[in-house]
């Protein structure tokens, strides 16, 4: 499985530098299970600096992080960026998008978000290589690109040594995210040995690329904390690239390689204003925003329907993917308004009556018009929209009829990390949605599915959510009557809303809330809220299922939210010690990244 030589021949579809990828994430994947971070509920009463029930010990370990590949977007954007910094070879990334495409597309083992799926499969390892070959090729075959790389020497007849050396340091470096070691560079370089200089720099471009260095997350740490089990404290590169891939998604710039050279990244001060510097950038904010579409799975929505049915429900309105687009934005309007325009908390996010959407398409379907950009956000009617899960993107269907059981549902795992567990046994029926009845609402409907049997016990805990959220129908408009809408597409009258509810947040605390204004402010105000934001954040930045020997990472990016707000959250992140910890990997002759020659940034 591991390779011993970085050689590959002119051609060959897989470099074997590949097979020591397969090996760590298969080391990785082999550690033992964690234990299990048990019910948020638990810690329902026992304040609110306790997510998961297990009061943080400072004493304790710090999980190392497990080796992991890139993401398929950190894949493609950090092959967009290496290259996108050298004039002429803006295109590349481009010209390999058939081969980028190959790859399999994360989020298919329906993880908690897209970075949390590691399967590497065969698949993985060919489409690696094959980018690898083929950005290669495109670099080495056009003169301009490869001046622009690796300098004029590069064009000699007879391949200067000198050059080569060089540029393997330098874009090693820029490919790696940290320096090369001596004993690395002299191995790559052996590749010039007996070959023509366009080839040389061809296999040089392949083998980086396509090595673990390239495509894994390898976040090694200082010599002194050793490579063992328990990781360590990262190196300042390792940092670097931790910090870069978190906020931006992509490889270090730099500016943030040249401080982890200086050693600025050693000083808290440095630390600080690189953090700061990411953080304020519109990538930073993109990756926020990209956060909450995944924790609110609003890129999973599958159209409007175009039946008769629909038709008949929309009215007048013809909505199309754009006004989907649309709602979509709006939610991330909201969290930016909340996270960078305002100091903003999280409680607020979940209560805002604020009218942010700029587009006049979803504005018409709120019965408002469009916000500036500029004033002042105006509020909507009274009583009608409160927070994120009162806004079109949560609750559009795509179909005529609302589903209370999968929008009840939605809030309790999604917003309160609470379980619903199925039943060891469900009735036939269990998936048959209830009959059509011309006189009754979706409400009425839904309770007298579950009345009887043992189903009413589990649907309690969830399906007043959505019976909450039945004061919007299945485009989001709010509504307090119900237009009956058959399967056919025929009408039957109005019905009123009961939109009133009483739901157990958890064993000890039930509430009554008159329609979905008042659930989002109980859900607000409850230690629910603020711990399983704790527990989605952490899976986001952390790759992985929370435990419980992860209490202290929780209870900081808790406190942070609670203390200071949504930016003090995301930010804060970065200054924990969880954050700067190593990544689990083998030990090794040549797995010390500090054992370095010197290359400039």
């Amino acid at each position: 499985m591991f390779a011993s030589s970085s050689r590959s021949k002119p051609g060959s579809r897989q470099s074997p530098w590949l097979s020591v990828a397969v090996g760590l994430l298969t080391l990785a994947s082999c550690a033992p299970a964690p234990r299990s971070a048990g019910n948020a509920a638990a810690a329902q009463g026992a304040g609110r600096a306790t997510v998961l029930g297990v009061a943080c010990d400072a004493s304790q370990p710090i999980p190392p992080w497990p080796v992991q590949r890139l993401s398929v977007r950190e894949y493609e954007r950090t092959v967009f960026d290496l290259f996108s910094t050298y004039k002429s070879c803006e295109g590349v990334a481009k010209e390999v998008s058939m081969e980028l495409g190959q790859l399999p597309r994360d989020g298919e083992l329906n993880a908690s978000f897209s970075n949390m799926d590691h399967r590497t499969s065969q698949r993985h390892i060919e489409t690696f290589s094959r980018v690898a070959e083929a950005i290669a090729l495109a670099v080495t075959s056009r003169d301009e690109r490869l001046v622009a790389l690796a300098g004029a020497c590069a064009l000699a007849p007879a391949l200067d040594r000198a050059c080569f050396l060089r540029f393997v340091g330098d874009f090693g470096l820029r490919a790696w995210r940290r320096p090369l070691t001596a004993s690395e560079i002299e191995r790559l370089g052996t590749l010039a040995e007996s070959q023509r200089p366009r080839d040389a720099y061809r296999l040089l471009l392949t083998e980086l690329l396509a090595a673990p260095e390239f495509v894994l997350h390898l976040d090694l740490p200082e010599p002194e904390a050793g490579m063992g089990v328990q990781g360590g404290r990262l190196s300042p590169y390792a940092l670097a690239a931790r910090l870069s891939y978190h906020f931006w998604q992509t490889l270090p710039d730099k500016r943030l390689l040249a401080a982890a050279a200086s050693g600025a990244l050693d000083s808290e001060a440095g630390y600080r204003a690189e953090v700061e510097r990411l953080v304020s950038s519109q990538r930073a904010h993109a990756t926020w925003f990209r956060f909450f579409r995944e924790w609110l799975q609003l890129e999973e929505f599958g159209g409007f329907s175009l039946d008769r049915a629909f038709e008949n429900f929309s009215g007048g309105l013809k909505p199309t993917p754009a006004l989907y687009d649309d709602a979509v934005w709006e939610v991330e309007q909201l969290v930016g308004y909340y996270t960078f325009d305002t100091p903003g908390t999280y409680p607020q996010l979940l209560t805002s009556d604020l009218v942010v959407t700029r587009s006049p398409r979803l504005a018409a379907l709120y019965g408002v018009e469009p916000w500036d950009g500029r004033s002042l956000p105006r509020a909507f009617p009274a009583g009608e929209r409160s927070g994120l899960f009162t806004r079109a993107a949560v609750l559009m269907s795509g179909s005529h009829a609302t589903n209370p059981f999968h929008r009840g549902a939605f809030v309790r795992r999604r917003l309160l990390c609470e379980p619903i567990e199925p039943p060891a046994q469900r009735p036939p029926e269990a998936f048959v949605l209830p009959v059509f009845d011309p006189r009754a609402s979706t409400r009425a409907r839904y309770e007298r599915k579950v009345e009887n049997g043992g189903c009413k016990g589990c649907h309690d805990l969830f399906s007043p959510y959505g019976y909450a959220l039945e004061a919007y129908d299945a485009l989001g408009r709010f509504r307090r009557n119900e237009r009956l809408v058959d399967d056919a597409g025929d009408g039957h009258g109005r019905v009123p809303i009961d939109a009133d509810v009483t739901v157990a947040l958890s064993p000890e605390h039930t509430i009554e809330a008159k329609g979905p204004v008042a659930l989002s402010r109980a859900i607000a105000d409850s230690n629910l809220a603020n711990a399983c934001f704790a527990r989605q954040y952490f899976r986001f930045t952390f790759r992985r299922p929370e435990t419980a020997a992860d209490a202290c990472a929780l209870e900081a990016i808790s406190e942070a939210l609670h203390s200071g707000g949504l930016l003090s959250a995301y930010r804060g992140v970065a200054f924990s010690d969880a954050f700067r910890q190593a990544t689990a990997a083998p030990s090794g002759p040549d797995s010390d990244p500090q054992r370095t020659t010197k290359a400039s940034p």
